[in-house]
């Protein structure tokens, strides 16, 4: 089995992965043969298909609609479409899944290819906002997706505000990262060594984050 992180992804144009598409002839053409090869493997899965596709008439709708929503995810690669059957074997259930819950079958969680969960991305993020932080000595997905969130943003707005656009662009580098796309080049090294201490205050900030990641999560309980 390969490891997630050397699936072969290169046809896909991460430029465009995560936003909708035109659907065109050429993008059916292209996607169309992956999805017939999926919807055999998923009948094959789900022993109750035929509650989703009764009919041909149905079977041809539903593979139309799967077709465009796998070109707005930008899914054009066995690979991924592999990836994420092999955990809907794991689910257990006999019911074909909704074309939205396949794709986010298809995205690797952060843990699952050894990077930091969402809320520990989020505290390391924290860290390297503050200006006098060294953030060429963290991890490259989380600066990107710090870098898309803002260090502003995440230094001076309260964390149960900035965290959910924080855990988007991180899911987004997780995924791009995953697919062997390009995240966004870390920094050199700070010139002067004071600079590349993190202070008490960056610290402090890291772990407020995940003080008030604990609140939200207990109030949303």
């Amino acid at each position: 089995m390969k490891h997630v992180s050397t699936l072969d992804m290169h046809n896909i144009d991460f430029t465009k992965a995560f936003a909708p598409q035109v659907f065109t002839a050429e993008f059916k053409t292209q996607t169309e043969p992956l999805i017939n090869k999926l919807f055999a493997e998923l009948r094959s899965i789900c022993s109750a298909w035929r509650a989703a596709w009764p009919d041909q008439k149905t079977y041809d709708l539903a593979k139309d609609n799967w077709i465009k929503a796998f070109v707005d995810a930008g899914i054009t690669s066995w690979d991924r479409v592999e990836y994420g059957l092999r955990k809907q074997r794991q689910v257990g259930k006999p019911f074909i899944p909704a074309v939205g819950e396949f794709i986010n079958l298809c995205t690797p969680d952060p843990e699952e290819i050894g990077l930091p969960g969402i809320e520990r991305a989020f505290a390391m993020a924290a860290v390297i906002a503050h200006p006098a932080a060294d953030r060429s000595k963290c991890l490259q997905v989380v600066y990107h997706a710090a870098c898309e969130t803002g260090f502003h943003v995440i230094s001076s707005e309260a964390a149960e505000k900035t965290y959910r656009l924080f855990k988007k662009h991180y899911l987004s580098a997780v995924e791009i990262m995953a697919s062997g796309g390009k995240l966004r080049d870390m920094p050199a090294p700070p010139e002067r060594m004071i600079a590349a201490i993190p202070t008490e205050q960056a610290k402090n900030k890291g772990r407020a984050a995940l003080e008030a990641l604990k609140s939200i999560n207990k109030g949303t309980a």
